[in-house]
């Protein structure tokens, strides 16, 4: 997240190639969006896809469409799974 930051924000400031935030301010700021102790995160009672093939390959909540775990899922290794995918005709969203 923070290297996303530091590429993009602020809005209509930042490029890619020129940054406008330093390295330490977006680590900071990256910290304080994934603080859960002060943002309220939103607790659904189920995060179930209608449809599990459509769900993108590194949706880290089951149930899945494939029989790899959600850690893999979420973390990778990810070829093994595009691959699988792609061996049944779907197409690995991601």
């Amino acid at each position: 997240m923070a290297r996303w930051l530091k590429a993009n924000m602020p809005h209509d400031s930042a490029k890619w190639n020129k940054p406008v935030l330093s390295d330490a301010e977006a680590l900071d700021v990256a910290a304080f969006v994934n603080d859960d102790r002060i943002h309220q995160r939103p607790s659904p009672v189920t995060f179930d896809y209608p449809r599990p093939i459509e769900k993108a390959i590194d949706y880290g909540r089951g149930p899945f469409a494939d029989s790899f775990s959600a850690e893999q899922h979420k973390f990778g290794p990810y070829q093994p799974i595009i691959d699988y995918w792609k061996a049944k005709g779907w197409k690995a969203s991601y």
